[in-house]
């Protein structure tokens, strides 16, 4: 897995900017922990399981108000963002990346969860049932047919928040722990 990169700078920079010293060694265990600690498995199930929540409220509310409201779109990045965040607590790019995609992937689900609601109703069955009919490539036509010039900004968005909040953050207690007292 990657070495968190700016940890370092991040932990030393903070307390340079206090007037406080950092012991390497306290720095080197906290690092140590926090990779430990790290878990893709569960980083990816809470990614995939915020953005399918998210996307399936998304179809919800298109089909209650009669809008596609691109600007859940931030909504679900952030949602599966700080999902992989809180439990795949990643320090490294790899938790971004799957934060980014996941989000991506789960603003397209929702699309296809709010025409599969408009449809279904047009042909009296369950949403549910309409939806889990459809193939991958259906899915991928319907994306294509319905798809907007304004829905890469959407999806652009959702993105940026998958990617931005899947990261761990470092917490004052954390930074706290790496100081070297005054003497």
């Amino acid at each position: 897995m990657d070495e968190p990169e700016d940890l370092q700078n991040d932990v030393t920079e903070g307390a340079a900017e206090q007037g406080l010293q950092v012991d390497e060694q306290k720095l080197e265990d906290l690092k140590a922990r926090m990779m430990a600690e790290q878990s893709i498995p569960r980083g990816l199930l809470a990614g995939i399981g915020a953005g399918l929540l998210a996307a399936f409220v998304w179809g919800l509310l298109t089909k209650v108000t009669g809008y596609e409201i691109g600007w859940l779109a931030i909504g679900v990045g952030f949602l599966v963002g700080i999902s992989v965040r809180k439990f795949g607590k990643g320090l490294t790019p790899t938790f971004q990346i799957m934060g980014a995609v996941i989000a991506g992937l789960s603003v397209a689900v929702g699309k296809v969860v709010a025409i599969s609601m408009a449809w279904a109703a047009e042909f009296d069955i369950s949403a549910w049932e309409f939806f889990t009919s459809l193939s991958i490539s259906q899915m991928i036509d319907m994306l294509k047919d319905t798809f907007h010039g304004i829905d890469l900004l959407f999806y652009g968005f959702a993105i940026w928040e998958g990617w931005q909040f899947a990261l761990r953050q470092i917490t004052q207690e954390e930074m706290a722990s790496v100081l070297k007292l005054p003497e």
